[in-house]
């Protein structure tokens, strides 16, 4: 881990350990919601790409078939990769959230 990244770790648990409970919680909450709400960004703006590219295909722009394919597989594997994220990051909102409505 590079030396920056501990400093920016040590200084966020300095902080966390300065909140009060409400405090953690609602980062907590904020932080799981920024999560879902990035990738859910990056999935809007994959699948936009993938609009624009079918549209100028039909509007007669010529794309090489092999490249056009490679381009594809790279793209579904993409899409496939943060969809799962996504998946994963609204599961542990999910429990976050039920956890934080136990306590």
């Amino acid at each position: 881990m590079p030396f920056f990244a501990i400093i920016k770790d040590i200084k966020i648990l300095n902080e966390v350990k300065k909140m009060n409970e409400e405090q953690l919680i609602q980062r907590i909450q904020y932080q799981s919601q920024l999560q879902v709400t990035e990738l859910q960004e990056v999935l809007n703006k994959l699948n936009g790409l993938s609009t624009l590219l079918n549209k100028a295909m039909k509007n007669g722009v010529v794309v090489n078939k092999q490249a056009y394919n490679e381009f594809a597989d790279k793209y579904n594997d993409l899409v496939r990769s943060v969809d799962g994220d996504l998946q994963r990051a609204k599961i542990k909102q999910a429990k976050n959230m039920d956890l934080l409505k136990k306590d």
